[in-house]
């Protein structure tokens, strides 16, 4: 048995590139990214990235680099990357169209060569993502779909694969245990068959763009002090006698249409926005943190955030003391 499977797949390797399958692929999809359409070169050719700062600053359209290069595009505003750990995707029995009627001898219609999927995409973080789903919901043509398995990529184009959204949903099921989620649901067609997946794709690739590439950090300040660290948090001393202090953050890329965010951290780790005449505030633009003249005595931990349109997102810890 093991033998006549071995020849079956060098008989089929020689003639359309089948592989062994000596790495198994999940029966799942685990990470997707849904890109505006057009944006993403075509498969095999070379991605230089964006002006300003990239991800993939020499790279291609294929296993080794596709993660990335989805990751790079939601930086950049061009794609919606929804990553490992916040999907679980599946795909229905695909569709092989038919001639549709018998010819002469035929016991039955033949096929024509051309195939219809259907995918139902489960994502953890739907509710708070339904501002971004009502833009992708509208214009349901307008996407490019790369999807992710542990090891495999596969890319569905609205330009070759007639690529169209047909549902975005969710549902409260009435209970206090779960959290909402809901589906994003697309159908594909393709003329010459089945999308070839891309292989080599690395697993630790697929995770949050945020944790890995996207970073803020500290750029000039003014009557601070950099004191050692509190944990994860980025300590700033101020003598009582300053009348006002400022420090100014900086994104690792420079990301279209970001803007900062600046919360206050109380003391049992809860996230508060920062308002009022006593505490920090931000230039929602610039990414100026500002301390005011009266600003309360004593340590007080902030959490600085930048977010695009998208929902990418990087952040920066700092524990200001006024004493």
């Amino acid at each position: 048995m093991s033998s006549t499977q071995n020849l079956i797949y060098a008989n089929l390797q020689g003639a359309g590139g089948l592989s062994t399958g000596q790495n198994r692929t999940l029966n799942t999809y685990v990470a997707m990214a849904i890109i505006n359409k057009g944006v993403l070169p075509a498969d095999g050719a070379a991605y230089a990235g964006d002006a300003g700062g990239s991800l993939v600053p020499a790279g291609f359209v294929n296993g080794q680099w596709i993660a990335k290069i989805c990751q790079d595009l939601a930086i950049f505003n061009k794609a919606r990357w929804l990553p490992n750990g916040s999907i679980t995707g599946s795909q229905a029995e695909t569709v092989n169209v038919t001639e549709g009627q018998i010819y002469g001898l035929d016991p039955a219609d033949a096929t024509t060569g051309e195939t219809m999927d259907m995918f139902d995409i489960l994502f953890k973080n739907y509710f708070q993502n339904r501002q971004g789903l009502n833009a992708i919901r509208s214009r349901p043509r307008d996407w490019d779909i790369v999807l992710f398995t542990n090891n495999t990529a596969e890319i569905y184009r609205r330009d070759g694969s007639s690529t169209v959204i047909t549902k975005i949903t969710d549902t409260a099921d009435g209970t206090n245990t779960t959290s909402r989620k809901g589906t994003i649901s697309f159908a594909t067609r393709g003329v010459d068959g089945q999308v070839v997946p891309l292989e080599g794709i690395n697993a630790a690739d697929l995770g949050e763009v945020s944790n890995v590439f996207y970073t803020l950090a500290s750029g000039a300040d003014v009557n601070l002090t950099a004191g050692t660290c509190n944990g994860d948090f980025n300590r700033w001393v101020r003598d009582t006698t300053v009348t006002l202090s400022s420090l100014q953050m900086v994104p690792s890329f420079a990301s279209p249409c970001a803007t900062y965010s600046l919360y206050r951290v109380l003391a049992n780790g809860t996230l508060i926005p920062s308002t009022g005449s006593t505490y920090a505030s931000i230039n929602t633009v610039t990414g100026l943190i500002t301390f005011p003249a009266a600003h309360v005595l004593g340590a007080t931990k902030y959490i600085a955030q930048l977010q695009n349109e998208v929902g990418v997102h990087a952040e920066y810890k700092l524990e200001v003391q006024i004493a």
